[in-house]
């Protein structure tokens, strides 16, 4: 008997997160927010800092939002092994992610380096598993792993393949703009993706993030069905209501560009000066473009933040046995 045609998988996306704002947490719940309305899939988390207990809460969340973490690429398990770092420039301990571990003693099986996983091979095999064209990177932190991915030989045919768009949350290209934290971290790792990354890369601005913060009343009103929560409490912790919503814009895109949430740039060049600065000049040849806010969209995009970040786990899908 012929089977009729499939629809297309729903997208990939692998992030890689400096968890140094509780946006972070707040874009990681989006992700699984996508997962679990099977708008997108999440392939993998990798830490872009050499912090133990920033891979332990990365883990705690996902357990949270998805159940028990499998080995397995491709498998049943909904969760990965999360990946981390081992020189990445964000290393201190940070309350939005340090309380909740110990206040509320969220499960998490990290409790050293070997419980977590290379992070360059998580995101090369979770890209393997995927269709071509079907996956799109999400980075919000420093370019650490992702420039020793680009540096290997051996991952260029998957990247090409299989990544439709690389998304940067870095930079800044407001006018007189300060150096952004994740740019200026490792200025020499941005460089090298920026040059030698092989797909197309949109890189979301602080800018855009100013303009598009999490609203604060969302936090005590829309993650209320649960008495504890990691989100609430990194947001809680770090006490910073106006954090820029830079990596939830990132994601919105990555996962909905037909949505026309955002404006994009002409083509052009992202460069990075020695102590972190962002420019964007435009070249018809250029392989990069920045996402540019349209003030009509504010009110859509905050209410599509809020209903991914807030949203309920998503019971896992019953295994029945094979006939």
């Amino acid at each position: 008997m012929q089977q009729g045609p499939q629809s297309p998988p729903p997208l990939g996306i692998a992030f890689d997160t400096g968890l140094a704002h509780a946006a972070d947490v707040l874009a990681l719940a989006m992700l699984y927010g996508l997962n679990g309305r099977n708008d997108a899939r999440l392939l993998a988390v990798t830490v872009s800092g050499s912090n133990l207990q920033a891979a332990a809460f990365c883990e705690a969340v996902g357990r949270f939002y998805a159940g028990p973490v499998s080995g397995a690429f491709g498998g049943a398990a909904r969760t990965l092994p999360v990946g981390l770092a081992i020189d990445g420039k964000l290393s201190s301990d940070l309350p939005l992610f340090t309380a909740p571990l110990k206040e509320h003693s969220y499960p998490h099986n990290i409790e050293k380096m070997n419980d977590t996983a290379d992070p360059v091979a998580v995101i090369r095999n979770a890209l393997t598993t995927q269709p071509d064209g079907n996956a799109v990177i999400v980075a919000s932190g420093p370019m650490n792993t992702l420039a020793h991915l680009v540096a290997l030989k051996a991952s260029h045919e998957t990247i090409v393949s299989k990544c439709k768009t690389l998304v940067l949350a870095i930079g800044d290209f407001a006018p007189d703009a300060e150096p952004e934290l994740y740019a200026r971290t490792d200025v020499a790792a941005a460089r090298r993706v920026l040059a030698d990354w092989p797909t197309p890369i949109v890189v979301c601005g602080a800018e855009v993030g100013r303009a598009l913060p999490y609203p604060a009343a969302s936090i005590a009103a829309d993650f209320a069905w649960s008495t504890a929560h990691p989100v609430v409490d990194a947001w809680n912790a770090e006490n910073s209501p106006n954090s820029p919503g830079t990596p939830l814009a990132a994601v919105i895109f990555a996962a909905k560009p037909a949505e026309t949430y955002f404006k994009l740039s002409e083509p052009g060049r992202v460069d990075i000066a020695a102590d972190g600065r962002t420019k964007f000049t435009p070249s018809p040849g250029g392989n990069h473009r920045h996402l540019i806010l349209d003030p009509a969209q504010k009110e859509r995009i905050t209410e599509e933040y809020v209903k991914l970040a807030s949203a309920k786990p998503v019971p896992p899908p019953i295994r029945r046995p094979r006939p």
